[in-house]
């Protein structure tokens, strides 16, 4: 994670605060909301003062275990972006993946790695910008 010693700029923050929603939103809807309201004001002040604050929530946020229902909701919001790309049972696939994840049939793995397939196949950029899809990193579950 980086520090507010590497968000030089407003336009940096928000390009973090992008590559960061799908993660946030796993963790604390809340919380993406109150993040989101920071950077909507990254322009009005200086741009440590408001790293520093965005950065002490964002590891707060981050600190509130993933639950499983956080999760299937960043899940859908990711099927989302595929909905116009995805064949009838491409989605079906993807949609019953995370069906089985949410009643706890299979791991959180099985319905990222469809969705970052079907994002690599249709170069769908804000989804491989997100950390969340990075599926080598280790995501702990909680509920």
């Amino acid at each position: 994670m980086a520090g507010a010693a590497t968000i030089p700029d407003a336009a940096a923050l928000v390009r973090f605060h992008t590559r960061h929603k799908l993660l946030l939103m796993a963790h604390s809807p809340a919380a993406l909301n109150l993040l989101g309201r920071l950077v909507a004001n990254a322009g009005d002040g200086p741009v440590e003062l408001l790293a520093g604050d965005y950065m002490t929530a964002f590891k707060n946020a981050l600190e509130q275990p993933a639950t499983r229902g956080g999760h299937v909701n960043a899940l859908q919001h990711m099927v989302g972006y595929l909905r116009r790309v995805l064949t009838e049972e491409e989605r079906r696939s993807v949609s019953d993946a995370i069906e089985q994840f949410a009643a706890g049939d299979t791991s959180l793995a099985t319905p990222l790695s469809l969705i970052r397939r079907h994002a690599v196949t249709h170069r769908i950029q804000y989804l491989l910008d997100q950390v969340y899809l990075d599926v080598s990193r280790p995501v702990e579950l909680e509920g």
